[in-house]
């Protein structure tokens, strides 16, 4: 029984394949934060993710 809705289920699957031709990004990090905030939140992604600090750094000196 279960064979029988499986093979009915296998018969409705549809591949797609998408070419991508370009991707958009958007820069978007602790915007309208003031001085104090940016080094806090710089300061606390040292340890969990020191390469978003560093961006935070470079972007909001």
């Amino acid at each position: 029984m279960h064979q029988k809705i499986f093979e009915e289920q296998l018969e409705k699957i549809a591949a797609l394949e998408i070419e991508i031709t370009s991707i958009v990004g958007k820069f978007k990090v602790s915007q309208n934060r003031s001085e104090t905030d940016i080094q806090k939140i710089s300061n606390a992604l040292d340890n969990s993710n020191p390469e978003m600090s560093n961006v935070i750094r470079k972007y909001y000196p």
